[in-house]
This record gives C-alpha cells, structure tokens and sequence, in this order.
C-alpha cells in the first residue's frame, strides 16, 4: 500500500529516513523487513514478530525522525533503547545482535554444563540417575 491517508508529505519523510536505515543494516548484513501495513495496529505488529521470533524490533515515527534515532527492542526482554540514526545503525544493530547471540549462547552452555555429571563408573551413572529421578 502507498501510505497512510493522513499527512502523505510527513509519510513520504518517514519512508526516506526509514530507507537510509534500511540500507545502513543491510550494508552492515542485518537482514531487516519492513512492515508497511498501516491498516493494522502497532500491538498486533509487535506480538507477530515476537511470535516469528525477531530478535530485535525497530520502530521509527515522526518524533523519532526529528529526534534522529530509532527506538529498539530486544525480543529477549528488558527496556526498550535508543540508537542514533544515520550510518552507523546498521553496525550498532549488528553489534547488538552479536551480543543477543553470546549471552543466549553463554546461558545455554551454563544449563547444559549444570544439567551434565560426569561419572566413572556405570554403577555411579546408575545411581546418579537414580538420584535425578527421584528428585525429580
């Protein structure tokens, strides 16, 4: 669709400076889609691609465009931030993005290293398991 019926000027400014950061993110190899469906309303928007599994939303408006950022949120949680716009987005994103991935991957290694027992011998497999079942 074209745009919002309202304001078409404002519009046509919000897309140029939302294309500029488009083009940042994937010159820095962020993969970004844009969501141009101005007939469904910004909660809906936000609970599908948390329900996709983005890992980071960014959204931009009119006062956002004045102010020269985007606000982002992580979709692990935790306060919604501010990144100045222009070329260096697309390598702060990439750069959040990297650190999404280590801590996900740091807690997913610290539940595996505290979930595994090593044993020496069957019989201490055996009552280790044992052990973990009547725990459990």
């Amino acid at each position: 669709s074209p745009g919002p019926d309202k304001q078409p000027e404002q519009h046509a400014e919000l897309m140029a400076f939302v294309d500029a950061q488009v083009a940042s993110m994937r010159a820095a190899g962020v993969r970004v889609s844009i969501d141009t469906r101005w007939n469904v309303r910004p909660g809906p928007k936000f609970f599908e691609y948390e329900r996709k599994g983005v890992p980071l939303r960014n959204e931009a408006g009119p006062r956002d465009m004045a102010a020269g950022k985007l606000v982002v949120a992580r979709r692990t949680g935790g306060d919604k931030f501010d990144l100045p716009a222009g070329e260096g987005v697309g390598g702060a994103i990439a750069a959040e993005l990297d650190a999404m991935q280590g801590a996900l991957l740091a807690a997913a290694e610290a539940r595996l290293s505290d979930g595994t027992r090593e044993t020496d011998s069957y019989a201490e497999m055996a009552d280790a398991l044992a052990a973990a079942e009547g725990a459990g």
